[in-house]
């Protein structure tokens, strides 16, 4: 009966009765229980959905580790990488926070190449790296207003060559023939 409060307070999205109710189920499991994955994969989501996202990596992470071969551990990168890009708001700040998501959707992307949860990640990374592409080119123009032209030529160059799709990129030349 624990069980079933919890997965209909994850449905109503109760997520602070979700929480506390998954918490006391997974006391109450016993180990090897099949219902553990998914009490890890809703309590990492009604972690992420009250703003605490580290707590809900975590539950994310003990999902796709622990049980590797069960049908919800591509989700549960999935949604791990999902919660690290939300961390990274800002593309001009420090991006340590966008590389964990990146490489989050890569191993993702390594691990289950065939699950639907990987194909939405390559969407994830596409995004990721446009966000990448915007970062570089801000710290290049960041260069060129203070005509530090060198500074800015590396960066517009590196850009052009990381991220030659973006759509940041014809800006980039532009600004890069009128650097030179």
């Amino acid at each position: 009966s624990l069980w079933r409060e919890a997965e209909q307070a994850v449905r109503r999205g109760k997520w602070s009765d979700a929480q506390k109710l998954l918490d006391r189920a997974l006391l109450e499991f016993a180990p090897g229980d099949p219902r553990i994955p998914r009490a890890h994969l809703f309590l990492g989501e009604a972690l992420f959905a009250q703003n605490r996202q580290l707590e809900a990596a975590r539950e994310f992470r003990k999902t796709s580790d622990e049980t590797p071969n069960n049908p919800l551990a591509p989700e549960a990168l999935l949604r791990l990488g999902d919660v690290y890009a939300d961390l990274w708001r800002r593309p001009e700040l420090d991006p340590t926070y966008g590389q964990t998501a990146l490489s989050t959707y890569q191993e993702l992307l390594n691990r289950y190449p065939e699950s639907t949860a990987a194909k939405r990640g390559q969407l994830r990374i596409a995004e990721l790296n446009e966000r990448f592409a915007s970062k570089a080119y801000k710290s290049a123009m960041f260069y060129f207003r203070l005509k530090a032209y060198d500074s800015a030529i590396l960066y517009l160059k590196d850009l052009v060559a990381t991220y030659p799709r973006a759509a940041v990129t014809p800006r980039a030349l532009v600004t890069l023939v009128q650097a030179y």
